[in-house]
């Protein structure tokens, strides 16, 4: 028997298998990025790496890097002034680098090739003296850029086709418009436009287009092909919504109490810093079956959550004055599949005789993930001390059938279940039963 974190016990009785309710969760497996001493924060990742803003005890931010594929830490950019906000996509690491005496950001870069990266980062961008922040990269070296700057006192989204040499003129309206990200074609950004909207624009037709336009305060979009993710304040707190830019179709991944903030969004999962149980947590929904799960609730604070596909990585709070000179690190998850939880099962007959079928249904079971499940059904008969199955089967079907011909006046027999997802099995349900004289 297995303890459930409720301190219920799975048991047996007359037949019924009584399993307790237990939360549903999805299983992330967590592993520490960077535990370094002093600061560090910022996040961003792609398939092969991570790559986030490092500032050690005494010196100006750095930009670092962890191979998920090996081979492990190491620094990208140790250059003199503030080096901040990196992304990363395909071969290209982009960052808002103040190395100059002047103190201007400009967008310095690494490129990855298989030989590693090159030892030296080289300004990417550089409009002289106007400060190049926030820099998103799409479609790695021979992509597409975009950046937010400062100019005529308002904000303005610009970019650059890097395999053109092309200037993009993203956002250049009257209002403040920032907090840009780019996938593929499409970059979205922030408005100051009526309190504040959420705004995409086309590259290839130059198409303005309308995500979150109802007055309600709108802010930090995040997309992945198809799907905008943004913060959105129309009941007092913030709540994470979801717009998909092919269907038109909105509808909310989060309205808990608290706020929700700084969405991320990849491979069908989007995540967010979360505020419900008052402390900044992680959470994540997922698109395809439209469950809401924690990433990571530990007691300290995680923010800034960026995912890739079945990996996700924050900044975490954790060891932060645990011993000088410790402050926020950088850990991560991967997405492992939950496997189904154990069926409740009723035998009918409860007595059965020779003369009657014997059905076995299962009343109740669940996927933490939502994944469809099926059962797989095993009779057995007890001969001598040891038990021989004499039938088994497979189906989606939550009900089975020992046949009457099959049994014996007597005769002590067993019927398992497991429930399985495909890739893992739930532990087995039993019904003992004899067959009467």
């Amino acid at each position: 028997m297995k303890q459930s974190p409720a301190g219920a016990w799975v048991v047996l009785v007359m037949g019924l298998l009584v399993a307790p309710a237990t939360a549903a969760k999805v299983g992330v497996a967590e592993f520490v990025v960077c535990a370094e001493a002093g600061n560090d924060r910022e996040p961003a990742l792609s398939p092969s790496w991570i790559v986030w803003t490092h500032e050690p005890p005494g010196r100006q931010p750095d930009i670092w890097a962890y191979g998920l594929e090996g081979p492990g830490i190491r620094p990208l950019c140790q250059a003199d002034g503030v080096q901040e906000s990196p992304d990363v996509d395909g071969d290209l690491v982009v960052w808002s680098d103040r190395r100059d005496p002047d103190g201007l950001a400009r967008i310095y870069s690494h490129q990855y090739s298989h030989q590693g990266f090159a030892n030296y980062a080289r300004c990417l961008y550089d409009m002289g003296p106007i400060s190049l922040l926030h820099p998103r990269i799409a479609g790695g070296a021979g992509g597409k850029l975009v950046f937010q700057l400062l100019t005529g006192g308002n904000w303005e989204v610009l970019g650059s086709d890097l395999a053109l040499q092309k200037l993009l003129y993203v956002a250049v309206q009257a209002e403040d418009e920032d907090q840009p990200d780019i996938s593929g074609d499409v970059v979205v950004y922030r408005s100051s436009a009526h309190n504040g909207d959420i705004m995409g624009y086309r590259i290839s037709t130059g198409e303005t287009l309308d995500i979150s336009t109802d007055n309600w305060p709108a802010s930090a979009p995040a997309i992945d092909g198809d799907w905008v993710a943004y913060q959105h304040n129309w009941n007092g707190h913030d709540d994470i919504m979801l717009h998909n830019l092919k269907t038109g179709e909105g509808f909310p991944a989060c309205l808990q109490g608290g706020n929700q903030q700084s969405p991320a969004i990849s491979g069908g999962r989007v995540v967010w810093v979360d505020w419900r149980h008052g402390n900044a947590d992680i959470y994540g929904f997922d698109l395809d079956t439209k469950r809401e799960f924690p990433v990571c609730t530990e007691e300290h604070d995680q923010l800034a959550p960026a995912i890739c596909g079945d990996v996700v990585v924050w900044e975490d709070h954790r060891n932060v004055g645990r011993q000088a000179p410790n402050g926020t690190d950088i850990y991560g998850g991967r997405f492992v599949n939950a496997p189904p939880r154990q069926p409740v099962v009723a035998l009918a007959p409860a007595q059965p005789t020779d003369a009657q079928n014997v059905t076995v249904t299962v009343t109740w079971c669940d996927d933490p993930d939502g994944d469809p499940i099926e059962y797989l059904y095993g009779w057995s008969v007890l001969e001598g001390n040891k038990w021989a199955q004499k039938r088994g089967r497979k189906s989606a079907t939550p009900t089975d059938t020992l046949p009457a011909g099959l049994t014996a006046p007597g005769q002590a027999w067993k019927c398992t279940v497991v429930a399985t997802d495909g890739p893992d099995r739930s532990p087995p349900a039993e019904c003992a039963f004899t067959i009467a004289k």
